[in-house]
């Protein structure tokens, strides 16, 4: 009665209270429009003659009882008593024929009463119920189809023989692959990817991590502000507005989940006083031939090995976090190519996938120790010597303007239009009691560590990551390696199992009925005017 393809007949004895039928309930509840409900009223014979009762179902049989009118309207009928249950059918149409010649109840119309003018109405009603829903009808078994067909698609052919079962590992790594390279090329228009806004229930992560360019910008981005912000083990604390950093180390909303993964490099500080004096000592105890009041070089790269020791801890979080995002999406890919084909896709996850990630891990991590080999036991620093030179003058030219600025504030009657004080003069006031220059040592370490960072920085983005893992993920499942492995591993790989069979076979099935019910239907389908 729900299906609104349905006709419903609600039948009612007429032996019985109109009130009492419940099956009126019932009918116009599921057809609350009453437009695919036909009435038949049984037992006219029992009705007690010129009683109220009988006048009742006579409104109701003519359709003109208020409270139950009817689209398709009543028939009524009479049954066989117990008397006549022995009775062949041609005497029980005998009988009920007989009954409606006389009585009250012939001036029901002849085409609504009688067992074989209901036949006839059902044909009609049946008939013309069909003709309004074919339309939808059709509508209907074509979507069934089209999903059925998919459904198979995915499946691909029937594989029995070891050529089956590799044309079919082909068409899933040829997809693949062709997915992985729009993946890490940024190009999105795949389904796979979900779209420009992908689906709200699922997570975060499932989201983001189809789309891995995306993702592993974002990752790059959130390792530089990481590696700037918490990079040195040791933060100096300047006097002055030197304090801010040369790099914003701001990070947007939508990087805060990433940054979060990050749970290494967290520094301490220190004062530029208490660093210099640490360093007037340091310096002292490893005195060698320089002239007196000169920088001792090993000094400033010494403080530099120290200032960068986080560095590899980072840089191998950094590595870690994005092959296992990269993974997540290979076995993401692997599900969606295989489809419903869950044994195939476990099978390549597991001899295929896993292998491919384990052996880059000790690879990315061996990368990044070469990345670092130079600045924590190298040979001595070679920065650009321009760039180097400059940004070293540029902080003792900071440092001279903020001791002139402080000279100034010193003396209320002076500015700095009328101050005529020789640079000289700002140099003598900013020299250290220390013939060992404590401060051209902090200068030459900081200047090298933010030459050094930006470098290595970029340097795990595309030397190690880029070039060990990204540029190779496409090649993990590829129609070269199927086409040479050998045949036991491809049945291991993508042999098929009794439940995909039995799934082909229940789909084929359906398809051809729907096939057959939608030729049926288009036969029968009244033809529209061409407009």
């Amino acid at each position: 009665m729900c299906q609104e393809n349905s006709i419903i007949l609600a039948v009612i004895s007429a032996q019985n209270e109109l009130a009492a039928q419940k099956v009126l309930g019932e009918a116009k509840k599921h057809d609350p429009g009453r437009d695919r409900t036909l009435g038949v009223i049984t037992k006219p014979d029992k009705v007690e003659e010129e009683s109220n009762n009988e006048q009742t179902y006579l409104r109701l049989a003519q359709n003109e009882e208020a409270s139950h009118k009817l689209s398709l309207g009543w028939h009524v009928l009479r049954n066989r008593a117990p008397r006549d249950a022995d009775s062949t059918d041609t005497e029980r149409d005998e009988k009920e024929e007989l009954f409606f010649r006389g009585g009250v109840w012939s001036a029901i119309s002849s085409r609504n009463r009688g067992i074989e003018a209901l036949r006839d109405k059902l044909s009609q009603v049946l008939l013309g119920h069909i003709q309004r829903t074919l339309p939808s009808l059709v509508t209907n078994i074509e979507e069934h189809i089209k999903t059925r067909q998919t459904r198979l698609e995915r499946l691909g052919d029937a594989r029995s023989s070891v050529h089956e079962i590799k044309k079919y590992l082909i068409s899933i790594s040829s997809r693949f692959q062709r997915v992985a390279r729009d993946a890490i090329h940024g190009r999105y228009a795949d389904d796979f990817f979900g779209g420009l806004y992908p689906a709200q229930e699922a997570g975060y992560e499932e989201r983001r991590v189809k789309k891995l360019r995306a993702l592993v910008r974002d990752l790059n981005r959130a390792f530089h502000l990481v590696i700037a912000t918490n990079g040195c083990r040791r933060q100096i604390q300047w006097k002055d507005e030197d304090t801010q950093p040369r790099v914003n180390t701001s990070a947007p909303g939508h990087l805060e989940p990433l940054i979060n993964l990050y749970t290494v490099g967290q520094h301490i500080d220190i004062s530029v006083d208490d660093l210099t004096e640490e360093l007037e000592k340091i310096t002292s105890e490893n005195q060698g031939v320089e002239f007196p009041g000169s920088s001792n070089d090993r000094v400033s790269l010494a403080l530099f090995r120290d200032h960068s020791a986080p560095w590899e801890a980072i840089a191998n979080q950094h590595v870690d976090i994005v092959a296992q995002y990269s993974r997540a999406f290979v076995e993401t890919l692997v599900g969606h190519v295989a489809g419903s084909d869950a044994k195939t896709a476990d099978a390549v996850i597991k001899n295929i996938v896993t292998p491919f990630f384990e052996q880059k891990q000790p690879v990315l991590r061996a990368k990044v120790a070469e990345l670092l080999q130079h600045y924590q036991a190298g040979s001595d620093p070679q920065p650009m010597y321009n760039i180097f030179l400059e940004g070293v003058e540029r902080r003792r030219n900071k440092r001279i303007a903020q001791e002139l600025s402080r000279l100034v504030n010193a003396h209320e009657k002076l500015s700095l239009n009328s101050l005529e004080l020789p640079v000289q003069a700002v140099e003598e006031s900013m020299k250290v009691a220390s013939e060992f220059s404590a401060e051209q040592t902090i200068d030459n370490a900081m200047e090298y560590y933010d030459m050094s960072l930006r470098v290595f920085t970029d340097n795990v983005i595309t030397l190690a990551l880029e070039n060990c893992l990204i540029s190779d993920i496409p090649n993990i499942l590829c129609p070269e390696n199927v086409y040479d492995m050998a045949d036991e591993k491809v049945v291991t790989l993508a042999a098929e199992s009794k439940q995909i069979r039995k799934e082909r076979e229940e789909l084929q099935t359906q398809l051809e009925k729907l096939r057959m019910g939608l030729t049926a239907c288009r036969e029968y389908r009244p033809r529209g005017s061409t407009s």
